[in-house]
């Protein structure tokens, strides 16, 4: 699930995402499982803001902003607490 979730970004828009973050994940997919991929993605997705703000920085120089470590910071925030974060998630208000 979480490679088809980034395959799609990476036809679309080629330059941008690398084979390899979306390659990592489906390794993370895979072990995680269904919700901790949710998880996962989320807690990667939630770098955003970061990557945003760094991005417009760099822009000048044009570099490139790996994705793998938030990736991999989201895989092991999901590894270690994703019971806790789902708990929360759905004792939220709707």
């Amino acid at each position: 699930m979480a490679f088809i979730i980034l395959l799609i970004p990476a036809l679309i828009w080629q330059s941008r995402l690398g084979w390899d973050d979306v390659k990592l994940a489906g390794l993370i997919g895979l072990v995680t499982g269904f919700p901790g991929t949710l998880v996962a993605l989320a807690m990667a997705g939630s770098g955003l803001a970061a990557i945003i703000f760094v991005v417009s920085r760099l822009k000048e120089r044009g570099d490139a902003i790996p994705f793998g470590p938030f990736l991999g910071a989201g895989a092991l925030a999901t590894l270690l607490w994703s019971q806790p974060i789902i708990d929360w998630y759905l004792s939220l208000p709707v």
